[in-house]
């Protein structure tokens, strides 16, 4: 980043010092990466050479990436930041103008929106009144609200049974299997359950958001709605459960206090089928790197759908199964006693009779 802060310095108007600089990022046994202290490392520069000069250095936090113009671009995890900001007893957090809303609604500490270098250091200095960048906490009233799904579970005719056995499970937040052959109606049914659930209280938003942010940079609201994530079977185990160099969060803390959908469960590779086994009942998963260890949450409810044999047409009345019942058998070890112990309800979706118009 030194060459994009010294372009951001020089672009912005001011002097870039020509003499050795030592910038100490503390603490220095923990490994720094991305473009979040540009921000801070060029008001530092500034402020060392007497360019600007401010009584809320010491009451203030800065994140932010720059660009070579001077402008300030979104980071990841900035409700996490700001969290933080606040526990350091912090009065203000300076941050890119693009993301702030997301963080608008932490309480104690002035989320200060800024969109350029120039801008920052305007507040800074006085030459803006800092009321004019502060970000209101609009997303604070999440009350009343009416959420649109594009998949309504009122949609579903028929399957009475699997419809009731999902109102049970998500009034208790069970784990449920749904059983069935080809065309049956499973994974319709589990795309839709995620509009009976209820709505999010703010705490459980923030927790969502707090996740998605680390996932992506541009989230720049409050997340309201329950997550829904549908995985395919080809997913990699870093996907499913999190990792990488630096740890991210996989698809089971993605789906925290929502809904994680596992469609041919039989055809995800065992090794991925048992890496479930701790989440499912810990709420949360810790990846451990040499030099770091990171815990995600994911409280979520699972819904997996099966075939109930290799030609899936095990007990179906309208077509035959040709599979014996020792490759049934076989078909079924591939699930774990702990896993299925695991999942509260096993629920049989049989496929329903076509109707001839006359």
């Amino acid at each position: 980043s030194r060459q994009r802060v010294r372009s951001a310095i020089i672009n912005s108007g001011f002097d870039f010092p020509v003499k050795k600089i030592i910038l100490n990022l503390s603490p220095a046994d923990i490994k720094k990466d991305g473009s979040y202290y540009d921000l801070p490392i060029a008001l530092s520069i500034l402020a060392a050479s007497d360019q600007i000069r401010c009584g809320i250095f010491k009451e203030s936090c800065f994140i932010g990436e720059l660009s070579l113009d001077g402008s300030i671009n979104p980071v990841k995890g900035l409700i996490s930041m700001a969290e933080k900001a606040r526990g350091m007893d912090k009065k203000f957090f300076f941050v890119p103008y693009e993301i702030a809303n997301q963080a608008s609604f932490i309480s104690g500490v002035s989320i200060v929106a800024c969109k350029s270098l120039v801008e920052t250091v305007k507040v800074l200095t006085g030459g803006e009144k800092i009321e004019k960048f502060i970000c209101k906490d609009k997303d604070k009233n999440i009350t009343n609200r009416n959420h649109q799904y594009n998949l309504d579970f009122k949609d579903v005719k028929g399957q009475l049974k699997a419809k009731r056995a999902l109102e049970i499970a998500v009034s208790g937040r069970h784990n449920i299997m749904l059983i069935g052959p080809p065309g049956s109606g499973k994974t319709m049914l589990a795309q839709r359950t995620v509009s009976i659930m209820p709505d999010l209280n703010l705490e459980e938003c923030i927790e969502v958001t707090k996740i998605y942010s680390l996932y992506k940079k541009y989230v720049n609201h409050l997340i309201q709605e329950r997550p829904f994530r549908n995985p395919h079977h080809t997913i990699s185990r870093v996907g499913l459960v999190g990792g990488g160099i630096n740890p991210i969060p996989g698809e089971i803390s993605m789906a925290h206090r929502g809904l994680l959908f596992l469609d041919e469960f039989s055809q995800f590779p065992k090794n991925f089928i048992e890496d479930l086994r701790q989440p499912l009942e810990n709420k949360k998963v810790v990846i451990t790197r040499n030099h770091l260890s990171c815990s995600f949450p994911c409280n979520f409810m699972l819904i997996v759908a099966t075939n109930p044999c290799y030609c899936g047409y095990f007990g179906d009345e309208s077509r035959k199964c040709i599979c014996s019942l020792r490759e049934v058998r076989k078909f079924w070890k591939k699930m774990s006693g702990p896993i299925i112990d695991r999942i509260d309800m096993r629920v049989t979706v049989a496929r329903l009779k076509e109707i001839k118009e006359a």
